[in-house]
């Protein structure tokens, strides 16, 4: 669905900056694959919690860096979008989990008797989201074509040149992206936007 694909996708951008995520990811989904196969056939209390634990422990961390990252990621995707669109139109990230309300421990504890019921695990980081929002609706539902290109351009963008960004906040090379904005705004919208991006990449890697 529409939500496991954005959760593959800013997986795999954390993943690529940050190795410790990939594992605690790892290690999370085969506990709950295990956790699954587990409910299919017993229900004992002792076993799941050992299993609990073991998500909690990855869980968090996952949902710690993920909910870092978009935090990060929302002020300089919104100017990303608001240099290539020109659109007056805020363009938001809107990070959504269970673990916002409560630590994952005490969801898993509270859906136990409802995931022993269905046999699958019915609360988790595996059920987060990322809505992508612009004047405060979904994007994909009321956001023009021009719209959605804008903020998935501005979106691509950040993320290749974080990519580029090495642990001291230094360019360890030049992205392909960065090349392309320049020339996107020498091309439609001139000297002035490409003053701007500049001025943006620098407070990326010197922030």
């Amino acid at each position: 669905d529409a939500a496991e694909e954005r959760r593959r996708y800013i997986n795999a951008f954390i993943s690529q900056l940050d190795h410790q995520y990939m594992v605690a990811l790892m290690r999370y989904n085969a506990v709950l694959a295990e956790r699954n196969r587990f409910l299919k056939s017993s229900s004992d209390e002792q076993m799941l919690l050992i299993y609990d634990m073991q998500l909690s422990e990855h869980g968090t961390r996952v949902y710690e860096r993920r909910k870092e990252i978009v935090e990060r990621m929302q002020p300089l995707v919104e100017e990303y979008y608001r240099l290539l669109s020109d659109d007056s139109e805020r363009v938001e990230i809107d990070y959504r989990s269970e673990l916002m309300e409560v630590p994952l421990k005490d969801a898993l504890i509270r859906s136990r008797e409802r995931d022993i019921v269905n046999q699958f695990t019915t609360c988790g980081i595996h059920r987060d989201d990322i809505v992508f929002r612009i004047a405060g609706y979904p994007l994909r539902k009321y956001g023009s074509q021009g719209q959605q290109k804008s903020f998935l351009i501005a979106l691509n963008n950040y993320i290749e040149d974080m990519k580029h960004v090495g642990e001291n906040g230094y360019f360890s090379g030049y992205g392909l992206t960065f090349l392309a904005f320049m020339l996107f705004g020498l091309m439609y919208n001139g000297v002035a936007l490409v003053v701007s991006l500049v001025g943006l990449i620098i407070s990326i890697c010197y922030k």
